[in-house]
């Protein structure tokens, strides 16, 4: 069985350390954002193991709660795939208008927004564009 405080420290600081909104949790999760903030509390007490799993997985943590991949390595991969986002919306507008950028310029754009990414606030790496 699961204790409260086994839960409770590993959960809200692994969401706190990759910098992710609650309500994105929760979304991610297929939670209520009532739910996510239960289990961050680690009151498990009417939450289905479901749940619980489900916000393990979107925090890239098992459920006997060890990290199955370093906050680090979840922050490199959310700035890449962020980056390669944003680079591909620049390179919509810019086909619609006959300018689409070739694979050297693109590759160019998404490395610097992952810079940019990377150095700004990492709350800024979970919004959905």
């Amino acid at each position: 069985m699961i204790s409260s405080a086994q839960a409770k420290g590993p959960f809200d600081a692994r969401r706190k350390a990759l910098g992710m909104p609650i309500a994105l949790l929760a979304k991610r999760g297929n939670v209520s954002s009532a739910t996510a903030k239960r289990i961050l509390r680690g009151d498990f007490q009417t939450i289905c193991f479901g749940a619980v799993q489900r916000v393990a997985e979107v925090l890239g943590m098992s459920v006997d709660f060890r990290s199955v991949e370093t906050v680090e390595a979840m922050i490199e991969r959310q700035a890449c795939h962020k980056a390669v986002r944003l680079a591909s919306l620049v390179q919509g507008t810019s086909g619609l208008e006959s300018q689409g950028l070739d694979q050297p310029e693109f590759d160019r754009l998404v490395h610097a927004s992952k810079l940019r990414l990377l150095a700004g606030a990492k709350r800024r790496l979970w919004d959905d564009l």
